[in-house]
């Protein structure tokens, strides 16, 4: 594991897109376990789509994947491949967000004091 990862100096990075999905009992699909309790992150329904669809061609999946999402301080930063703007479930439920910048990651709260 990354030493910047594991001493907190930039955030634990989303794995949505990047090595699974999640089903929930009722068949909605999920990019990850605490997207359940997001809803726009319902990617589709086990019943109804194909993974193989979602998987490839899901647009929150492919901006997530793609980094296209990223705002500043996040866009210009010189880790954003390694935390690839954070845990996305940080921005959510604390900014009410998706693609808000982690709040967690020291850059972060660095840039905003700044501001």
């Amino acid at each position: 594991m990354d030493t910047d990862i594991l001493y907190s100096r930039i955030p634990i990075p989303t794995n949505w897109g990047e090595v699974g999905l999640v089903i929930a009992p009722n068949g909605d699909i999920y990019p990850g376990s605490e997207a359940t309790s997001i809803p726009l992150s319902k990617l589709g329904n086990i019943k109804n789509d194909s993974l193989v669809e979602i998987w490839f061609s899901n647009p929150l999946l492919n901006k997530i994947r793609s980094l296209s999402f990223l705002r500043e301080p996040c866009k210009s930063c010189e880790v954003k491949k390694l935390c690839r703007g954070g845990f996305r479930f940080n921005a959510y439920i604390t900014k009410n967000d998706l693609f808000a910048p982690d709040p967690s990651c020291q850059l972060v709260k660095d840039y905003i004091g700044k501001s």
